[in-house]
């Protein structure tokens, strides 16, 4: 079988409704913002270099976010690199 008529192997679609968003709760919590700017959040995360390309990102009491670069940018292709991983956290926010 070539590459041209392997069957795909990609995941299905799903379509699923998602629970509304809570209005009243959202305005609540920018309000209370507003109110208090010392009762914003941070956002926090310490990365550790673990060879040439490879890194490791503490994210809070999480498993750590490793990031390579692939071979053909000299890394070892041993996890996402780091274009990738920005693209996953502009999706999930957009997806929030």
């Amino acid at each position: 079988m070539t590459e041209a008529t392997a069957p795909c192997t990609c995941p299905s679609t799903v379509q699923a409704y998602l629970k509304p968003i809570d209005r009243d709760g959202l305005m609540a919590f920018a309000e209370k913002g507003r109110n208090n700017p010392g009762s914003r959040g941070t956002n926090k995360v310490h990365t550790v270099m673990q060879g040439m390309y490879r890194s490791l990102s503490y994210v809070g009491e999480h498993t750590p976010v490793v990031v390579d670069e692939p071979l053909h940018l000299f890394g070892e292709n041993t996890a996402p690199a780091p274009g990738e991983i920005v693209l996953s956290g502009l999706g999930g926010c957009l997806a929030v």
